[in-house]
């Protein structure tokens, strides 16, 4: 993945196989367990050659089925998370490859947005700027800076994300203490059982409308795969999707954002509403 030069540290654009070493596992694993060998096994046609010579018929397009695992949340409670069948990691990192600049793109529609990717990962690291202890590896995705904060030598994260990598870091920002002197008020929506409830088809919603989904369900367009992959991934099912993998963020993120567009257009609508009757009344 990595070639080296005196000062840099290249990755390379065209490794199709790049998104399966941070987008497809949990970060929930224990530290000796990794998807390197298959990532590998993939690079060099190895994965391709024994799936045709054996005709295990491991890796086809088909539904398959996560391992799921629980982890422990609290003292009294357990977070289920699962790892996706290598045939889907595989599919994962050819999907990425294909449409990462979209993803990017449609994660960048909501003004609200306080985690979401920003643009794709740097392709290279200036060798002066990495952390002094590389052999470790990032605990977190890789997030826009300024361009002179220590980075790490091997890849976090496929994007890069703003505005916060995580939700606590908001909370000690600059910017919730403003909103806290700002406003008297906070009002917070538990949306923490979401991936279990998400409806795979609507990510075809999100990104155009429900309309143009129902009269394109076999369209072959990014909407349709990242649906058909979601659904792959879950033994088939459209109600939910697996939780863990970043790219399963990436999926809800998108959706979510529609929503965020949906309400500031409602918002819009009605604060329009009562400029136009405030007018009439003045009248």
């Amino acid at each position: 993945m990595f070639k080296t030069t005196r000062l840099k540290v290249r990755v390379r654009k065209t490794d199709n196989f790049r998104a399966m070493l941070t987008e497809t596992l949990p970060y929930e694993v224990p530290m000796l367990f990794s998807n390197e060998g298959l990532y590998f096994a993939a690079k060099a046609g190895i994965v391709r050659d024994f799936d045709k010579a054996h005709g295990l018929g491991i890796f086809r397009d088909r539904h398959t089925i996560p391992y799921r695992y629980k982890i422990r949340k609290n003292a009294y409670e357990f977070r289920g998370l699962s790892v996706m069948h290598p045939a889907q990691q595989l599919h994962i990192g050819a999907f990425y490859s294909k449409y990462d600049h979209l993803i990017v793109a449609l994660c960048q529609r909501s003004p609200f947005a306080l985690r979401a990717p920003g643009a794709i990962a740097s392709y290279f690291v200036e060798r002066m700027r990495v952390a002094q202890d590389p052999t470790v590896a990032a605990k977190s995705v890789e997030q826009i800076g300024d361009g002179f904060e220590s980075v790490s030598a091997v890849a976090t994260s496929y994007f890069s994300y703003k505005k916060y990598a995580f939700m606590f870091r908001f909370y000690d920002s600059s910017e919730f203490l403003t909103l806290e002197k700002k406003f008297k008020f906070l009002t917070k929506i538990d949306i923490s059982d979401c991936f279990n409830r998400i409806y795979t088809h609507t990510i075809a919603w999100a990104v155009k409308s429900k309309a143009h989904a129902k009269k394109n369900r076999d369209h072959d367009a990014f909407e349709n795969a990242f649906d058909s992959l979601m659904q792959s991934a879950n033994h088939g099912e459209t109600a939910g999707i697996i939780i863990g993998p970043e790219a399963s963020r990436v999926f809800a993120e998108i959706i979510l954002q529609r929503i965020d567009l949906d309400i500031l257009k409602r918002q819009w609508t009605r604060n329009s509403m009562m400029g136009c009757t405030t007018q009439l009344g003045d009248m």
